[in-house]
């Protein structure tokens, strides 16, 4: 039900579908955001470290191609299919498509022609995580008559602190992760886990 007027802001912001709404924003956010720095960086690893050892111009490519195969999917499919499955389902979904991409990118680093699917959809899936979450803070926000401003406000805020760490922490924990280990030119073990842990 809609909080009074004379509810203060701050007591709305401490209840449970608030706190879990900016917590929901804040980390797709950071996925987001952090994938910017994990992909291109895992892309022009060498072998030994367990990258795809792709040069600048075959990076570009691949980054190219995956957003090619984000934006068939964000124009003509994402809206659909949010509609059919609902926000939550689409949320949940979204977060499943980003850990599965995520976890196959080290086993496909020795065919880069399979890490384009891989790539594309990461950028898939936190690109719906995040278009969605937005849809449910402003469905969360609007239970509160008069306070959807100041309420959008707050949660946008924990948006952008959530983008600003993605890149912050990723790239250095991606780096450490290539660099911390004796060359593996089968399978990089460590640069897998370290997917499956951020995914």
């Amino acid at each position: 039900a809609p909080a009074p007027e004379h509810v203060p802001l701050r007591r709305i912001l401490c209840t449970k579908p608030m706190l879990l709404t900016m917590l929901l924003r804040a980390g797709s956010g950071f996925a987001l955001f952090a994938s910017f720095e994990l992909v291109p960086l895992f892309a022009i690893a060498s072998h030994d470290a367990g990258g795809v050892a792709l040069d600048r111009q075959q990076c570009g490519l691949l980054l190219s191609a995956s957003m090619v195969l984000v934006s068939i999917y964000s124009t003509f499919f994402q809206g659909r299919l949010a509609n059919r499955l609902g926000l939550r389902v689409s949320i949940v979904g979204a977060g499943a498509l980003g850990t599965i991409s995520l976890a196959l990118l080290a086993p496909l680093r020795a065919v880069p022609v399979a890490v384009v699917p891989a790539v594309a959809g990461v950028f898939m899936a936190f690109t719906m995580g995040s278009s969605q979450s937005i849809c449910l803070s402003n469905v969360v926000a609007e239970r509160h008559a008069g306070r959807q401003g100041r309420l959008n406000g707050v949660i946008t805020a924990a948006d952008g602190v959530g983008k600003a760490l993605g890149p912050l922490l990723a790239a250095p924990l991606i780096a450490a992760s290539l660099t911390s280990h004796e060359p593996e030119p089968g399978f990089p073990k460590s640069v897998f886990l370290f997917f499956v842990a951020f995914a």
